[in-house]
């Protein structure tokens, strides 16, 4: 026979999935029927796209709800995976931690990938209702390029299934005695002295210091790991992120990051800067011409006006300083 905290443990997580599945298929009445509805409720939590989200109070978190299904009222298939880790319960409250996962399927109700979730719940006659709900979702698993987490030394500690795919084939990077290296000793001296900064804006006291030095403010520091036979530079980038020091490469999100900004301050036309980064991914004119459907002397007379804006005069220096300027703020 199960004990009482057996019919509690099942009791909760009824509720938990029963909110989640609400939320999911967009069932205002039936979510809502799982929340206590108090001043005291909130919902935290952050993720990769929408950054740092605090609704306080039963009237916002709900108000929010609403004013998202109006806007996306179709539901969506209930496909998430939890695991669950801790049950913390008194008579009339209890804390549980979950993991979710969701997969990949452009859903907007469903994060893909890994999300950390403490929840708060009460027991109100009777019924198990949620209190308090805090997400994290970090952004390193979810990515869509290589990706390695290292230590203060380099040492990998982890790699996702990009970097073990690209890593043995890569032109500047190399695993060695298991630590990250640049197969050059110029641009291993810089990977390692970005790996340094990383660690000293996460642990150290330094932090402060170490940002100013590097001359950026935040988000990813790119170091040359080698050159492509035109001197086009290949990149890596190093940042602090989800508590830890992690290295990508093939990143094409960064690259529009910084070609964005870079668009912007040179005043590029749009079809520019979509050219640009196809140079920035290592095609070359004949490749970015079928990708762009132009001709090739189309995109060289493109070339030409995007040197007359930015006043350098090779595609290899061009490419060097449109991914030398970093957005503000990411």
């Amino acid at each position: 026979m199960p004990s009482f905290q057996d019919e509690d443990r099942a009791a909760l997580i009824d509720a938990i999935e029963g909110e989640n599945a609400a939320w999911v298929v967009k069932d205002y009445d039936r979510w809502a029927s799982f929340w206590l509805q108090n001043p005291a409720a909130c919902h935290w939590g952050w993720n990769p796209v929408l950054g740092v989200q605090l609704l306080s109070g039963w009237n916002e978190i709900s108000s929010t709800f609403q004013n998202a299904i109006r806007a996306f009222p179709e539901p969506e298939p209930v496909m998430v995976q939890n695991i669950w880790h801790h049950f913390f319960m008194t008579p009339d409250m209890a804390l549980v931690i979950v993991d979710q996962r969701g997969p990949d399927m452009g859903q907007l109700f469903v994060e893909a990938g890994l999300k950390r979730e403490l929840k708060v719940l009460v027991r109100d006659h009777g019924r198990w209702l949620h209190l308090c709900i805090v997400s994290l979702q970090p952004a390193v698993e979810g990515a869509r390029c290589p990706v390695v987490r290292v230590d203060s030394a380099g040492q990998v500690l982890w790699q996702n299934t990009f970097a073990l795919e690209k890593l043995a084939n890569h032109p500047g990077l190399v695993l060695r005695n298991g630590r990250l290296r640049a197969r050059s000793r110029a641009a291993d001296r810089a990977l390692q002295a970005a790996i340094a900064w990383a660690a000293g804006a996460l642990f150290g006291p330094t932090k402060r210091v170490a940002l100013g030095r590097a001359g950026v403010t935040g988000g990813a520091l790119p170091v040359l790991a080698a050159e492509a036979e035109d001197g086009a530079p290949i990149l890596c980038w190093v940042q602090p992120i989800d508590g830890a020091i992690v290295v990508s490469f093939d990143n094409t999100a960064e690259l529009e990051r910084r070609l964005a900004t870079s668009a912007v301050i040179f005043g590029l036309s749009p079809g520019q800067q979509r050219l640009v980064q196809l140079l920035a991914e290592g095609r070359d004119l004949a490749e970015a011409a079928l990708a762009m459907s132009v001709s090739v002397n189309t995109l060289r007379t493109q070339i030409r006006r995007i040197f007359e804006k930015t006043g350098v005069h090779t595609q290899a220096a061009l490419l060097r300083l449109m991914l030398s300027i970093a957005p503000p703020f990411h």
